[in-house]
C-alpha cells in the first residue's frame, strides 16, 4: 500500500475539482449524490451507506489494452498460419515436381531399355558401354556416377568427340563417342554407372 492524495476544491453550486496524483477532474455534488467523469454515487438514505459506481473508464482502458494485445497476438497467429500454409503449398509443389521427375526418369529408362534390346544386334545403331579400361585399376571398385552430357540429346556427334562426363571419387572422367551419328543417352545425371552399362546409343545412319 502507498499514500493516497485527494483533495476537492469547491467552485460553488455543487461544482468542484477533484485533485489527486492521477490528475484533476470536475465533479458535481447534490444532496442525492455526486457525478464525475469517473463515475457517480448516490445516497441510500441509510446513514453511512452510499452506492458508488464507475463509468468503466479504467476498466475500458484495461480492456482496450487487453483487446490490443489479443489483436496483436491474433495478427501474428494469422501471419504465422499463412507462412505455414505457404510452406506447405511450396512443399506440396516441390514433392509433386519431384514425383513427376521420378516418373519421367522411370519412363525414360524403360524406353531406353527397350531400344537397347531392340538395337543391340543392329548395324545401324551402336551402343557405347562403360568399359573397365575407362578407369585406372585402383578406381574400378569405387562408385561411379554419370555427371551429365556434354552434347544435347538427339544431336549429331563425331567419332572420338567428348560426349559425357562421369565422377568417381574426386575425379572427373570423360567419355568419347565410338562412332559418328545421332546420339541418345541412356543415363541421366546422378545415375549409377557400372562396368558394362549402356551410356548412350549412336544411330550411325541418319535418314
Amino acid at each position: 500500500m502507498g499514500f493516497r492524495f485527494q483533495k476537492r476544491v469547491s467552485l460553488g453550486g455543487g461544482l468542484g475539482l477533484n485533485i489527486s496524483k492521477s490528475g484533476v477532474s470536475p465533479s458535481y455534488r447534490t444532496r442525492y449524490g455526486s457525478i464525475s467523469p469517473r463515475g457517480f454515487s448516490f445516497r441510500t438514505g441509510v446513514a453511512g451507506l452510499t452506492y458508488r459506481s464507475g463509468f468503466g473508464g479504467r476498466k475500458r482502458k484495461g480492456n482496450s489494452g487487453d483487446a490490443l494485445l489479443l489483436l496483436f497476438v491474433a495478427f501474428w497467429l494469422v501471419i504465422i498460419s499463412l507462412l505455414i500454409i505457404l510452406k506447405l503449398i511450396e512443399l506440396f509443389f516441390w514433392a509433386l515436381t519431384e514425383l513427376i521427375k521420378f516418373i519421367q526418369r522411370v519412363q525414360y529408362r524403360r524406353q531406353i531399355k527397350k531400344e537397347i534390346e531392340q538395337f543391340k544386334d543392329s548395324t545401324i545403331v551402336t551402343v557405347l558401354n562403360f568399359e573397365a579400361d575407362s578407369l585406372p585399376e585402383e578406381m574400378r571398385s569405387m562408385k561411379v556416377k554419370f555427371q551429365g552430357a556434354l552434347v544435347e540429346n538427339g544431336s549429331i556427334v563425331e567419332k572420338d568427340q567428348e560426349v559425357a562426363t562421369f565422377v568417381v571419387g574426386d575425379k572427373i572422367g570423360r567419355m568419347l563417342a565410338n562412332k559418328a551419328g545421332k546420339i541418345k543417352f541412356a543415363k541421366l545425371p546422378g545415375d549409377r554407372m557400372r562396368i558394362g552399362d549402356c551410356v548412350c546409343m549412336i544411330e550411325t545412319i541418319i535418314g
